[in-house]
């Protein structure tokens, strides 16, 4: 299932931005035991979790898209005063538990690793690379970076023309994670991330397409046989204690959009 977003920013703006939207999307996706937290853009409130390998991981994904913008505009010859937008798209897949495992393996159980996007580690056994299997959900991050457009707006309207795209794409993604729950697969087991999840992005694109033959190097084909062992979430290792005012998985998928719909009011 695909939800589509559209986010429209400055450079000094797009990195609170992403952020705030890769934070409420995961917020809803964990599913397992958390402790929620909140961010702000600008006076919206949005939803995060007390993690620091998670905090790492958005971070990383957030920095690494704004540098990118920032090389490509440094890098673009322009008049001072011309009007002009950069595009970009990121694309975050959730897949089932299940990961192929490219060698020899023992009994010993695999521990991700919190600084690695595709490796796992474990005691007598190394991965080629990992790979995920059964994508169930796709976000598509549509992102807009403008560059002196507007002149004529002075710094506080164009920060409230920011904000409310802001929190418009905050509804939308309460109204798809309330309204769109069937397709999400069974839950077997409580930890903080049940489904590995990957990030990718592009630049000078709208189309998630233009990511598809990168995905493919992390996932498993329809006609592959390979022996699929359970997996974690890439980047987040179930090693935090449970903590007794933490919500459960099932807890967080029926009120988690009341949490955020509050956040809004």
């Amino acid at each position: 299932m695909d939800f589509e977003l559209n986010l429209l920013a400055d450079l000094e703006t797009s990195s609170e931005y992403v952020r705030g939207v890769l934070w409420t999307i995961l917020f809803h996706r964990l599913l397992g035991c958390v402790q929620p937290s909140q961010g702000s853009f600008y006076g919206v409130t949005y939803p995060t979790v007390n993690n620091p390998e998670l905090e790492e991981l958005v971070e990383a994904k957030t920095q690494a898209i704004v540098d990118a913008f920032s090389y490509e505009i440094a890098h673009t010859s322009t008049d001072q005063d011309s009007n002009m937008i950069f595009k970009g798209v990121m694309v975050l897949k959730f897949y089932d538990r299940k990961v192929e495992q490219n060698g020899r393996h023992s009994n010993g159980s695999s521990v991700p690793n919190s600084r690695s996007h595709s490796q796992s580690s474990s005691i007598s056994f190394q991965p080629k690379i990992d790979k995920f299997a059964n994508c169930w959900e796709r976000w598509i991050l549509k992102i807009s970076i403008l560059k002196n457009v507007n002149l004529m707006l002075d710094g506080p309207t164009k920060l409230e023309t920011y904000k409310q795209d802001f929190e418009k794409n905050m509804f939308a993604i309460l109204n798809y994670a309330d309204t769109n729950k069937s397709h999400i697969p069974p839950i077997t087991r409580v930890e903080q991330a049940p489904f590995p999840f990957k990030v990718l992005f592009a630049l000078n694109t709208h189309e998630p397409h233009t990511l598809n033959r990168a995905f493919r190097n992390f996932e498993i084909s329809d006609t592959e046989s390979e022996e699929l062992v359970d997996y974690s979430m890439e980047s987040l290792p179930d090693t935090n204690e449970r903590n007794r005012n933490a919500y459960n998985g099932q807890e967080m998928l029926k009120t988690g959009y009341k949490f955020i719909k509050k956040l809004l009011e």
